[in-house]
């Protein structure tokens, strides 16, 4: 399944639906973490409480995150992976810079390319 890379500005446009953001953690509670998204902003991750406490995002890392957005500053935890050695830091800028290009029009096909039906892949 497609999951589509988002910042914060572009969560707000996937209502209920799984996206995947590159982040770094902030602020970790028992029930949630705070996360800086690559274009700066702020947003939380609300974790399942069926998840197991090694597959939540740590204080301080930096990791992908696939989540449902639960409303424009929020999503729900479906899974984490860290990126790179404890301690890493995310590039933002280039980040940013690949979200912003797969979601402009002029690059769609090089990110969806079409299927053999002729439709363009879409986003789950």
């Amino acid at each position: 399944m497609v999951h589509p890379r988002v910042n914060s500005a572009k969560i707000p446009q996937f209502m209920g639906k799984p996206v995947l953001v590159a982040c770094t953690v902030v602020q970790r509670t028992p029930d949630s973490a705070t996360v800086v998204t690559s274009d700066g902003g702020q947003i939380t991750v609300q974790f399942n409480s069926a998840l197991p406490e090694n597959e939540r995002p740590q204080d301080k890392t930096v990791v992908e995150i696939i989540g449902s957005v639960i409303n424009s500053s929020t999503i729900k935890l479906m899974k984490c992976s860290r990126i790179g050695a404890p301690g890493a830091t995310l590039d933002n800028t280039l980040f940013n810079d690949v979200v912003e290009m797969i979601h402009d029009a002029k690059y769609r096909d090089i990110f969806f390319p079409r299927e053999g039906d002729g439709e363009a892949m879409q986003f789950a």
